[in-house]
């Protein structure tokens, strides 16, 4: 598992993704028009900027092993 920057690797739009945050780990989708900018529907819909992210497939495989 390798935790990606935004600025060195972009998620593919609508690709499912993890995102670090101060407090923690959300999962999320990157915004199809707006590189840096994640949105995930809590309650009503949230967007945020992604510093850091991995794919969801990739957290998927390390915890199976």
């Amino acid at each position: 598992m390798k935790w990606r920057k935004i600025e060195d690797e972009k998620p593919q739009p609508l690709q499912s993704i993890l995102v670090k945050f101060k407090y923690g780990i959300i999962s999320c989708e990157r915004d199809e028009e707006r590189d840096n900018v994640g949105y995930l529907y809590m309650w009503n819909d949230r967007e945020f900027y992604i510093y850091e992210w991995m794919p969801i497939e990739e957290f998927e495989q390390a915890i199976l092993k």
